[in-house]
């Protein structure tokens, strides 16, 4: 689980800044600058790295997603393992494993993770500035702070940064640190047919996007 994890390592704080010139802050640098002026509906890949807190031992995965800023994010996992989450609009979010077995991604950290992937991926400064706070800014990335305390008991640090082509996203904790590199970023049509051929014809991950609710209800069966 993306957010699953724990504290790794302390910030150097500066100085509280108001919320206005955060914003305006974090909107002028790198990435988040390219987010405010992309396409609504993109996609891409991404490889990750999470190494564990005292060891050299890395564990990499590599995987795709489908941003559409209407519907929401589709972020899966190929390898090792298939794993697609589905984070919508509605904020129905939806897990569908390598079986193919559909469930809700209704506990609190998962709502959190929903929250705060929609607000990166729609480069919605505003949003992410409410649940973080500005900590550190260059022309590379952007260092933030969580403001709830169990957010903090969660994720210390959250770095962002690239361009409009590529992007970064870091996370430290106590257990691990995780980076995560998106690449090949393209803009698509929304279309269902364009996300199931993007998604080898995974026809429940697309489903899962347009429609969250209906698909839980056909897995349960009512």
């Amino acid at each position: 689980m993306l957010f699953s994890i724990l504290l790794i390592a302390c910030v150097n704080q500066v100085r509280a800044q108001d919320a206005a010139t955060q914003d305006d802050l974090l909107s002028g640098r790198s990435w988040m600058a390219a987010q405010t002026s992309w396409p609504c509906r993109y996609k891409g890949r991404f490889e990750q790295t999470r190494t564990l807190a005292g060891s050299d031992l890395a564990v990499n995965s590599r995987g795709r997603f489908w941003q559409n800023c209407t519907q929401g994010l589709v972020w899966q996992v190929d390898t090792p393992r298939r794993e697609s989450r589905i984070y919508t609009r509605s904020q129905t979010d939806v897990l569908i494993n390598r079986r193919g077995s559909v469930k809700a991604l209704d506990g609190w950290v998962e709502r959190r993770v929903g929250v705060l992937l929609r607000s990166v991926f729609d480069g919605d400064t505003k949003a992410l500035l409410q649940d973080f706070e500005l900590i550190e800014s260059n022309d590379s990335e952007v260092e933030l702070e969580p403001r709830d305390a169990r957010v903090k008991a969660q994720i210390n640090a959250l770095f962002l940064g690239g361009n409009a082509t590529e992007a970064h996203v870091r996370l430290e904790t106590q257990s691990e640190n995780l980076r995560i590199q998106l690449t090949a970023f393209s803009e698509h049509d929304g279309a269902q047919a364009a996300c199931r051929a993007w998604f080898d014809d995974q026809h429940e991950v697309c489903a899962a996007l347009r429609s969250p609710r209906q698909l839980l209800e056909s897995a349960s069966g009512n």
